[in-house]
C-alpha cells in the first residue's frame, strides 16, 4: 500500500554532474536512459492513441471473441458430470468453445475416491513474453492468447504478481548520439587547418566489448591529412586508432597511432630474459620514446602474442634496430613474428563533443566537450566593469572618459546610468548597448551614437565582456615588434619563445603596424633565433610591405578558446561561460591575458570561476590518448543499457496499489 508523504526537508537535486557548473542538470542522454517512456510498437494503432484505445476495446467483433475465450476458461473449470468418461482434453475444450461446438459431457455423480481425496494446494509462477505470441494473429503486445506450455487441472485461482516493460531504445542511434568527431595536431599546415574528421556508429545496443571493435572500425575509415597526397607524391594512409575498455571500471580510451610496416619476422626473443630487438629500416625513433607494437602472430620463445603487443618505452641501438623489455621471460631465442607487425608512434588528436550534433560522448562516459586540460587555479577569472568619469557630447559621435578601460574597437559595451540627450535607453536599437567605434586612449573610447546634453553620470560605470585569467604558462604569445626586412617579407618578434617548426603556419590578430597583417601565413624561420619569423604574401601581384612598423598583435594557430566546470561570477551566468566561444585579447605575461566573451555583460567586478576549470584551444587538449578518466577519476559511468534492460517492474500490479507520488528522480 503506497502513502503520499508531505517533505519538508531541503529538495534533493539530482546525483548527475552538469560540465557546465551551477546548478546540476540532467543531460539528453541522462534523460534517455533515467526516465524515458518507451512509445507504442503496435502495429494497428493510429496516431491518435486515445481514440484508437477506445475504438480498439469497445469494437463489436473484439467483445464477442473476449467473450468467447471467457467462455472456454470457465468450461475447463467445471466439474464434469461422470467419471464413466475420461475428461476430454483441456486443448480440445478450448477449441471447441472458441469455434463454438457445443461441448458434450456425460451426467453424474462424482467418483467417490475423487470426493474424499485429500486436496494439496500449489502454487506456481508462469511467465508470459509477449515476444513469443504469433504475431500474426496477435499483432496487438496488450491482447493475445498465449500457451501455458503444459496442462494445469483444477485451477483455483491466478494472479498477477509483476509486470515488466523492457526498454527498446536504443542505446546508440541516428539523430542521437552516434557521431564521433576530431582534429589531428599534424593538420595545423593543411589549408584550411585543422579538417573535422568524423565516424559514425551504427545503430544499436551494444556491449562495451562489441563497441569496441565497432568504434576501432569506422575510426579506421577516414584518410589521415585529410586525404591530401603529400608533397613528394604518396598517398595518406587510414587513421588507426587503439580503442581499450575495461568492463570492470568502466574506462575507455582512445589512442591515434602513425603506424608503419616491421617487414618479415621482425622480432626476436631472447631466452632466460625479457629483452626484445625489433628491427625495422630508418624507424626514426628516438632513446626512451614511447612505442607502440602491433600485429605480433604466433608463439616466440615461448611468449604469447600478447605478451609483445603493447606500448614500450624504447632503447634504439641503430637507425634500423630497438629493444624493449616486456613482462614475460622468454624460453628460448628465435625469431618470428609474422608479417603483419607494426610499430607506430602516439599521433596528438582531440576530440571535438562540445557543439557538434549527436555525439557519442555521453555513452562512453565521455564529457560533451572538446578534449581539454585543468587548470589547476582556484579563481582564475576576474570580469569588468569600469567607472565613467566625463561625457563629451557631439553630433556623430559622443567621447567617454573611462580610466584604464582596457576596450578595443568593436567591444559591445553595456552604458548604465548614463543620462544624456537623447537617451540611450529609449532607442529600441541600442537600450544602453552600443559597439565601440575608436580608442583614442587607454582612458578614452567613442560610440557612433550623437548627443546633445548630459543630464547625470554621477554613478555611471561601463559593463563589458572583457575578462582577466591568470593561468601560469598559459602558452598563448603575443608580437613586440613587426617590422619590414624585405620585398614581401616581414619579421615578427614574439614576447615568449614561438615554438614553430618549418611546416608550420600561424595567425595573426590585433596587429597595429600601418596596414595591419592580420591573418594566415606560413612561417618561415628565421636562423638561429626562437623568438622571430616571418610572413609574406603568397600572391606576387599583392606583396606584403607596412609603412609603419607595429609593436603589438596577438599569434597562435588560433585565438579561439573553450572554458567549462565555471561557476557564475561577476553577474555572467553558467551558460555565459561554459562551452562558448572565448576570443583571446592581449597577453600580459606568461602568467596572465585578457579575453572577451559573447554572451552576457558584467554586473559587477568580481573575481571568481571555482577550481577545476578545464581549458581547450588549439594549444590546450591534444593528447595521444583521450579517454573517459583523464583527470584520474572517471568523468561518468559508460551507458551500454538497450534491449535486454528492465525499464520498469512493478510486484503485485493491482489498482489499489497504484497511487501517485509525485516526480520520481533517479529510476
Amino acid at each position: 500500500m503506497a502513502e503520499n508523504v508531505a517533505h519538508t526537508e531541503k529538495q534533493v537535486r539530482s546525483r548527475l554532474t552538469n560540465t557546465r557548473g551551477g546548478d546540476a542538470m540532467a543531460s539528453s542522454a541522462d534523460i534517455l536512459f533515467e526516465n524515458e517512456f518507451v512509445g507504442d510498437t503496435y502495429k494497428e494503432v493510429p496516431q491518435d492513441k486515445q481514440n484508437a484505445y477506445q475504438k480498439h476495446y469497445t469494437a463489436t467483433e473484439e467483445k464477442k471473441k473476449k467473450s468467447a475465450q471467457i467462455s472456454a476458461v470457465k468450461a475447463m473449470n467445471e466439474k464434469p458430470g461422470t467419471t464413466s468418461t475420461a475428461l476430454m482434453d483441456r486443448k480440445d475444450v478450448y477449441k471447441s468453445k472458441v469455434s463454438g461446438a457445443p461441448l458434450q459431457f456425460n451426467q453424474g455423480p462424482l467418483d467417490p475416491v475423487a470426493e474424499k481425496a485429500n486436496l494439496v494446494e500449489k502454487k506456481r509462477k508462469i511467465f508470459f513474453d509477449s515476444g513469443d505470441r504469433d504475431t500474426d494473429t496477435y499483432p496487438d503486445a496488450s491482447d493475445f492468447v498465449i500457451s501455458c506450455g503444459r496442462i494445469f487441472h483444477n485451477v483455483k485461482s491466478m494472479r498477477l504478481v509483476s509486470l515488466e516493460f523492457p526498454n527498446v531504445v536504443k542505446a546508440i542511434d541516428t539523430l542521437k548520439n552516434n557521431q564521433l568527431y576530431w582534429i589531428n595536431i599534424e593538420d595545423d599546415s593543411l589549408d584550411p587547418p585543422y579538417p573535422v574528421y568524423t565516424a559514425t556508429v551504427s545503430p544499436g545496443s551494444y556491449s562495451l566489448t562489441t563497441l569496441q571493435t565497432e568504434l576501432t572500425t569506422e575510426m579506421a575509415i577516414p584518410f589521415r591529412k585529410d586525404g591530401q597526397v603529400y608533397s613528394d607524391g604518396t598517398f595518406p594512409i587510414h587513421h588507426l586508432f587503439v580503442v581499450t575498455v575495461n568492463l570492470e571500471t568502466n574506462y575507455v580510451g582512445f589512442t591515434s597511432l602513425v603506424a608503419q610496416p616491421c617487414g618479415q619476422n621482425p622480432i626476436t626473443t631472447t631466452g632466460g630474459s625479457t629483452l626484445i630487438s625489433l628491427t625495422q629500416n630508418n624507424h626514426g625513433y628516438v632513446n626512451g620514446q614511447l612505442i607502440y607494437i602491433l600485429g605480433v602472430v604466433g608463439i616466440l620463445g615461448g611468449l604469447q602474442a600478447s605478451d609483445i603487443n603493447g606500448s614500450y618505452n624504447i632503447t634504439v641501438i641503430e637507425e634500423y634496430r630497438f629493444t624493449f623489455n616486456i613482462l614475460v621471460v622468454a624460453t628460448s631465442t628465435v625469431t618470428g613474428g609474422g608479417t603483419l607487425v607494426k610499430t607506430g608512434r602516439e599521433a596528438p588528436f582531440q576530440f571535438l563533443f562540445g557543439e557538434n550534433l549527436y555525439p557519442l560522448a555521453d555513452i562512453i562516459g565521455f564529457p560533451v566537450e572538446y578534449s581539454s586540460i585543468t587548470i589547476e587555479q582556484t579563481d582564475p577569472i576576474t570580469s569588468n566593469t569600469k567607472n565613467i568619469t566625463g561625457i563629451i557630447t557631439g553630433e556623430d559621435e559622443t567621447t567617454i572618459v573611462c580610466p584604464d578601460h582596457r576596450i578595443l574597437p568593436g567591444d559591445r559595451v553595456n552604458l548604465v546610468n548614463v543620462h544624456v540627450t537623447p537617451s540611450i535607453y529609449q532607442n529600441e536599437k541600442y537600450n544602453g548597448i552600443l559597439t565601440v567605434y575608436s580608442v583614442p586612449s587607454p582612458d578614452v573610447f567613442t560610440i557612433r551614437y550623437g548627443t546633445q546634453h548630459v543630464s547625470d553620470i554621477s554613478t555611471a560605470f561601463v559593463r563589458t565582456q572583457t575578462f582577466q585569467m591568470y593561468y601560469p604558462g598559459h602558452g598563448f604569445n603575443r608580437s613586440v615588434d613587426i617590422t619590414q626586412i624585405g620585398p614581401n617579407l616581414v619579421q615578427i618578434t614574439t614576447l615568449f619563445p614561438h615554438g614553430f617548426i618549418s611546416t608550420s603556419t600561424v595567425l595573426l590578430r590585433q596587429t597595429n603596424s600601418v596596414p595591419n597583417v592580420d591573418g594566415f601565413y606560413n612561417v618561415i624561420l628565421i636562423p638561429n633565433s626562437l623568438d622571430t619569423f616571418a610572413i609574406q604574401s603568397s600572391y606576387l601581384s599583392n606583396p606584403l610591405s607596412i609603412v609603419t612598423p607595429g609593436f603589438s598583435g596577438i599569434l597562435t594557430s588560433d585565438q579561439i578558446f573553450y572554458l567549462t566546470n565555471v561557476t557564475s561570477l561577476g553577474g555572467f551566468t553558467t551558460s555565459d561561460l561554459n562551452n562558448v566561444p572565448f576570443t583571446v585579447r592581449d597577453v600580459i605575461d606568461e602568467n596572465n591575458f585578457t579575453f572577451s566573451g559573447i554572451y552576457g555583460f558584467s554586473q559587477f567586478a568580481q573575481t571568481g570561476g571555482g577550481s577545476g576549470i578545464r581549458i581547450n584551444s588549439k594549444i590546450h587538449g591534444w593528447r595521444g590518448t583521450q579517454s573517459n578518466n583523464d583527470t584520474g577519476s572517471l568523468y561518468k559511468p559508460v551507458r551500454m543499457s538497450g534491449d535486454n534492460y528492465a525499464f520498469m517492474c512493478c510486484p503485485g500490479l493491482n489498482s489499489d496499489s497504484i497511487s501517485n507520488s509525485g516526480p520520481v528522480e533517479d529510476i
